[in-house]
């Protein structure tokens, strides 16, 4: 699982297997990842401090 710090200020964990996406829109605060949902096609959104820099190297290297 990793580890960030939630737009709201609270830790979360995100299973990397289900990650499908990180981004961070132009006028966007925080950085957003795109989750797998537990029936396809649903999916979540979760809100991040991290750059998404930051969050794409700590998935890279989860899935490794």
């Amino acid at each position: 699982m990793l580890k960030f710090i939630s737009a709201e200020g609270q830790i979360v964990y995100v299973n990397p297997h289900t990650i499908v996406a990180v981004q961070k829109y132009p006028d966007a605060q925080h950085t957003t990842i795109h989750t797998l949902g537990p029936q396809s096609p649903s999916h979540f959104c979760i809100l991040v401090n991290e750059e998404p820099e930051t969050v794409a190297t700590q998935w890279r290297e989860a899935m490794k």
